[in-house]
């Protein structure tokens, strides 16, 4: 597919594929076809996504950008302006601003894409991704090393999928923070934006990045994703560029399937509680299904209450004396250590 790298400071692409819904024996896909064995369900045509949700043209990005996060993109100052950014686009879409967890930058990249994704979702009353999913993930990575679209997984634990959608963001002088690759994915993703097949005439697929964290997925199903990073290069022979970036691999399957996912802790409340034991504590987060183990400063908990795959309310066991713990929340599809503002203080 013919790429161009968009006009900022910073030179960027994006690529996609549409969300496919499986149908066997039909194949079309609007953003990108792809070879696939006869294992693998052909895609139809893209979902769609909630009416008037894309904005009316992509959001400027300040100058502020480049000053705070081109030399520091993990900090403070850098954070800041990217969530203004994001914000901007929210109100551009007329919607309340992101509801940012306290000690947001403690979250990994991953996660942090994962709840963006969400809170977009439920702002338009869409149900959640469930969570993030270690195969997609590994596939994920390395199409962003490569700069090219994630393609599905043909079965996960057995199950086929029943419609996925991917996205990448690659870029030159890449600026690495995730709330970058997703304001482009959502509010820049327009004519003349950073979406490669949106830059310039003729014009096709734009918007599809945000479609694609947007698509209505067939109903009585469960959606996760794989969120990559990695570098390579762009180009061929003797002129190469380094490159790295971001991709998202969403697929979904039967309510009916145990698709593992690994579990994401967004807060816990309270964060304290007698060391004697006994305290309920509610943790927040996605991915909460088929839940293994719950385990504070190595102290199991008491009991376990799987409210939804969002929340968990636990009863904390008895420690030794004061400590201060990180919480570690094991699933069939993986585990997650809380951190930072996501500690449990046994008093």
């Amino acid at each position: 597919m013919p790429r161009r790298l968009a006009s900022l400071p910073v030179l960027i692409l994006l690529v996609c594929v549409a969300l496919s819904v499986s149908v066997i024996g039909m194949a079309t896909a609007a953003a990108r076809s792809f070879a696939m064995s006869p294992s693998v369900r052909s895609p139809l045509a893209p979902s769609s996504v909630p009416a008037g949700s894309d904005p009316r043209a992509n959001v400027a990005i300040p100058s502020s950008y480049l000053t705070n996060c081109r030399t520091a993109p993990q900090s403070s100052a850098c954070y800041s302006v990217l969530e203004s950014m994001l914000n901007a686009g929210r109100a551009a879409v007329g919607k309340a601003a992101y509801k940012f967890p306290p000690k947001f930058t403690y979250l990994t990249g991953r996660e942090q894409l994962l709840m963006l994704t969400n809170e977009d979702r439920q702002a338009y009353g869409l149900p959640v991704v469930v969570g993030l999913n270690a195969t997609l993930q590994s596939v994920a990575n390395a199409a962003a090393a490569k700069g090219v679209d994630p393609g599905p997984v043909a079965t996960i634990g057995g199950y086929a999928w029943r419609a996925y959608g991917s996205n990448v963001f690659t870029a030159i002088n890449y600026v690495a923070n995730p709330l970058f690759d997703y304001f482009n994915w959502m509010y820049n993703d327009g004519p003349g934006g950073t979406n490669a097949e949106c830059h310039t005439a003729p014009l096709r697929n734009c918007w599809i990045h945000r479609h694609n964290n947007l698509t209505i997925y067939p109903s009585g199903t469960i959606t996760v994703v794989g969120v990559g990073f990695g570098s390579g290069h762009l180009g061929s022979g003797s002129v190469t560029y380094p490159t790295s970036g971001a991709s998202q691999l969403f697929e979904a399957f039967p309510n009916s399937s145990k698709i593992p996912s690994v579990p994401t802790i967004l807060s816990l409340y309270p964060a304290s509680g007698s060391h004697a034991g006994g305290t309920t504590v509610t943790l927040n987060g996605y991915g909460f299904r088929s839940v293994t183990k719950i385990i504070i400063c190595g102290i199991p908990v008491s009991s376990i209450s799987v409210k939804s795959i969002s929340t968990i309310t636990l009863t904390t066991g008895r420690a030794s004396g004061k400590l201060l713990c990180n919480v570690v929340v094991g699933t069939t599809g993986g585990y997650t250590t809380s951190s930072g503002a996501k500690r449990f203080d046994y008093t």
